[in-house]
């Protein structure tokens, strides 16, 4: 299989609640979450994601635990409650072999 493609997908690391004791999700993001993304930011005018990186980290995120049903409210919600997002790691993925366990 040469010509296989790799895809990328993006963990990130989310915290919510007490800042002293939070609470941490790992969320694996895919291209559809970074497409919601960049719908979120022109439908709020926000310009690119590139522009606010923070921000669209944020978006994605929230995106990936709402597709995979961790977090049911909107985005004003998830930002009313999240202390932080960030990125973990980028994980290779060919599309033929079983996606690696959840975080």
């Amino acid at each position: 299989m040469a010509n296989t493609p790799t895809l990328t997908t993006y963990i990130f690391r989310v915290a919510f609640g007490d800042p002293e004791n939070p609470r941490v999700i790992d969320v694996r993001t895919v291209g559809r979450d970074v497409q919601q993304a960049e719908q979120f930011f022109a439908k709020k005018g926000w310009g690119k994601t590139e522009s606010r990186p923070m921000t669209a980290a944020a978006v994605t995120a929230w995106a990936a635990l709402h597709r995979a049903g961790q977090y049911p409210g909107d985005f004003d919600a998830f930002e009313a409650e999240y202390l932080e997002v960030s990125p973990q790691e980028s994980v290779p993925v060919r599309p033929t072999d079983a996606a690696p366990d959840p975080a």
